[in-house]
This record gives C-alpha cells, sequence and structure tokens, in this order.
C-alpha cells in the first residue's frame, strides 16, 4: 500500500500521467487536478435534496461538506504511499481516506461539479507545516442570514452548534466560506487560527502565509 499507484481507467478520463501530482517533484497545480466529471452524478444527487432557490449554493455546499466529513478518513500520505501523492477526487472517494489536499480537490470537484464557485488556496502555518484548503463563494445578499442557514442545517443533524463561529472574506464577487473537510463544520476559520494558519490583525484575521490560491 505504500506506492504510489498506477491509477486505472475507471478513475477518471484524465491520464494521471498528465499532471504533476507531488511536491516533491516539483511545482503542483492543484486547479489541474480538479475533476468535476468523475464525481458529476454524486454532486447532483446530493444536491437534487435541496431547492434551487437562494439558498441552494450555501445548503448543497453544507451537504458536500457533510458526506466528505461522513466518508474519508484523514490518513497522511506517508501512510498510504510513502510519500507525498495528490489522489484524484474518485480515488479518495473509493479508498474512504486522504489527507487535506485530497480532500480539497475532492470538495473542488464536488463544488464545481454543480457549477457553484471555489477557490483552494496553499498555506504554511507558523511551524512551517503546509495545508491546502477549499473555500466556495455565496451572493453578497446572504451576509447576515446565512448563519441562521447554517445553523439550521446542521440543527436538523443533531449536531450542537453553541458557541460556532462562522466568519467569512466579503470580496468584490460575494461571500468567500470555508470548506476545509479537515475542519469540524463550513466555515470554521477559527480552528485555522488556533493551528496558526491565520493571526489576527486588529479586529480583522489574515493568512500567515498564503503561497498560492488555485
Amino acid at each position: 500500500d505504500n506506492v504510489v499507484p498506477s491509477l486505472p481507467d475507471s478513475f477518471g478520463s484524465v491520464p494521471s500521467t498528465n499532471f504533476n501530482r507531488s511536491t516533491e517533484d516539483g511545482f503542483v497545480d492543484y486547479r489541474a487536478l480538479v475533476h468535476p466529471d468523475s464525481v458529476r452524478s454524486l454532486a447532483v444527487s446530493i444536491a437534487s435534496s435541496f431547492k434551487d432557490d437562494h439558498t441552494a449554493v450555501l445548503l448543497r455546499a453544507a451537504a458536500f461538506f457533510k458526506h466528505v466529513k461522513d466518508n474519508v478518513t484523514y490518513v497522511s500520505d506517508d501512510i498510504q504511499y510513502g510519500r507525498d501523492f495528490v489522489a484524484p477526487p474518485t480515488h479518495t472517494l473509493v479508498r474512504k481516506k486522504g489527507d487535506c489536499d485530497d480532500q480539497a480537490v475532492l470538495m473542488a470537484s464536488l463544488l464545481s461539479a454543480v457549477g457553484i464557485k471555489n477557490r483552494m488556496r496553499g498555506l504554511v502555518n507558523t511551524n512551517n507545516e503546509g495545508h491546502l484548503i477549499t473555500e466556495f463563494c455565496i451572493d453578497i445578499s446572504m451576509k447576515d442570514t446565512f448563519p441562521d442557514l447554517l445553523n439550521g442545517y446542521y440543527k436538523n443533524l443533531d449536531e450542537n452548534v453553541n458557541n460556532r463561529n462562522y466568519w467569512f472574506f466579503e470580496e468584490q464577487d460575494g461571500i468567500w466560506l470555508l470548506a476545509d473537510t479537515t475542519r469540524d463544520y463550513i466555515a470554521d476559520y477559527g480552528s485555522l487560527l488556533r493551528d496558526g494558519y491565520m493571526h489576527h490583525k486588529g479586529s480583522k484575521i489574515e493568512w500567515h502565509n498564503c503561497d498560492g490560491v488555485y
């Protein structure tokens, strides 16, 4: 199991040999590894449970997040492959395990499969540890309402939402929320702050070191 696998055709139509999948071999273009077509049927199946209205993007993203949390266990590349390796999204789903970059690529693929705007960030914390995260964008009009919608979603799952803080980045194209499935819930930027990937600057939070956006 401690080898980088050769991937059969069933893991998508894009040959894995076309892309560099290891930082040990140089720059990795994580966006090039996002493959919406390979997970489209799953994404559409999950998304179809929600009305196609102004809440759809947020609730569908939360449902994708929940699916990955429930079905993919965090396992480091050292344990899985013996070296750094970014797996295709369906590979992560079939194996039911993956590290942060595997899960970030999977989340970006699910979001892209139903047209939800997303991006990934490569981060480095105060301990010089790397991390890859996915964020998604909702309409600016939901700035004041999305916390209640998320609370309602999680309460329906019998999750305790007390003391949850939903942070966001307001930009010209909308509100950006964290969908990092190594965290506990959507928009859990607080855990990134605690882990040294972010820091306070006055009343705002900023990245400690964001070395790429994909």
